[in-house]
Order: C-alpha cells, then structure tokens, then sequence
C-alpha cells in the first residue's frame, strides 16, 4: 500500500519508479520481497529529500521492528541529489512483509 503515490516526473529516477510523500507524517509504503534463503540482507533506500523533514522512520519485517526498534535514518539531501539509506535485516526463506 502506498499512501501517497505520485506520477510526476523527478529527474535520476531508475527502476520502476518512485514515491513522493508528500508532508503527511502518517505516509507508508508496504511491499513485499522473497528471498531463496533465510538469513541476514542488506535493505537499502534510494531517495532524495531535499524539501522533505523526514529524519527517522521505522522499518517494520514480518511485523517486527528491526536493529531492536531503532529507525533507520534518513538525512536532508540538495535539491536533485539522490542518497542512499542501509540497513541489514533478518528475512525468512520466501516472502517477507516490509512496510
């Protein structure tokens, strides 16, 4: 589920496109991703958050709060430039819940 999709066009864009949230402090994403094997995977964020206030955001697997509840951290970006957040996750064999 997405809460606030956007089809406008943001230059350095790739992959099958991007999420604009807008300033709604309640916006998520929920998606789902399988892997052939259990074990630890390194989750990792392209984004750019030039007029955003986003700092920190909670990442949720299977229904469980990863790296003991920390957020994940997100830090303001220039206008056009993109960065990348991290974070490595335990994922079940098969599918996994992200949001």
């Amino acid at each position: 589920m997405v809460t606030a999709p956007y089809n406008g066009v943001v230059e350095g864009h790739y992959g099958q496109g991007y999420i604009d949230f807008g300033t709604l402090m309640s916006a998520s994403v929920k998606d789902t991703v399988s892997v052939p094997y259990a074990g630890t995977y390194r989750l990792s964020f392209r984004y750019q958050a030039s007029q955003g206030d986003v700092r920190h955001t909670m990442l949720l697997v299977n229904s469980t709060a990863t790296r003991n509840g920390k957020r994940m951290e997100f830090t303001r970006t220039d206008d056009g430039v993109w960065s990348t957040a991290s974070q490595e996750v335990t994922l079940h064999e098969g599918l996994n819940l992200l949001y």
